[in-house]
């Protein structure tokens, strides 16, 4: 990053006779915020005050972007894996009501209601989806969690990049808590059209040849 290329430390007065000028100048004062997101409010007042100023924003603002768009291109990525196994659900779902017709028709014809038809096929691609969340979950906070431990295993040198101090691990829950969330959502969306299709048969069709 820029960060890394042009930025020099040295000492003002030797960096005033460099740049043959004098210290005041050259002088800067750095405000440092609680919240570094608040720079527009401030870069607004002290430019009312008829003063220039610089903000990280402007000076660092590709690296953010690009790490912004990583990020959601990563979450595009986990989101269309979630996809995949929910339509994976509805494609199982599907085979065994085409597989079970004859069960279901007798299940109707002894009495069980449609609306309990539906519950079972709901339960069980909801089943499914709970079933992969949990361990899909339990497995990447585990994986997360060694992150670090696994790098130096295999001795991958990215640990060199931050001074062998290993990789900076956050963990969001509420955003972990979300994600689960719309994994269960997508599931039970996934098993409504395979329920639908195991309501709609019909007893007298499908034991016409049993």
């Amino acid at each position: 990053s820029e960060l890394d290329a042009k930025v020099i430390l040295m000492n003002i007065n030797d960096s005033a006779k460099l740049m043959r000028n004098k210290v005041n100048r050259i002088a800067q004062t750095r405000l440092f915020l609680h919240d570094p997101f608040e720079y527009k409010t401030v870069v607004d007042s002290v430019s009312q005050l008829g003063l220039a100023s610089d903000d990280w924003r402007t000076r660092q603002g590709p690296l953010f972007d690009a790490v912004k768009m990583e990020k959601n291109m990563m979450s595009l990525m986990l989101l269309l894996i979630i996809a995949v196994a929910a339509f994976n659900i509805v494609s199982a779902l599907v085979m065994v009501v085409t597989e079970k017709k004859g069960d279901i028709a007798i299940l109707l014809t002894q009495g069980l209601s449609r609306r309990r038809i539906m519950q079972v096929f709901l339960f069980n691609g909801l089943y499914n989806g709970i079933k992969g969340t949990l361990f899909g979950a339990l497995g990447g906070l585990l994986l997360v969690s060694q992150l670090n431990n696994l790098l130096r295993l295999f001795n991958v040198p990215i640990m060199a990049a931050t001074g062998g101090e290993g990789l900076p691990i956050i963990m969001h829950w509420q955003q972990i808590a979300m994600l689960i969330l719309f994994s269960l959502l997508l599931c039970f969306a996934a098993s409504i059209y395979p329920a639908y299709r195991a309501v709609k048969v019909d007893p007298a069709s499908a034991l016409k040849y049993e």
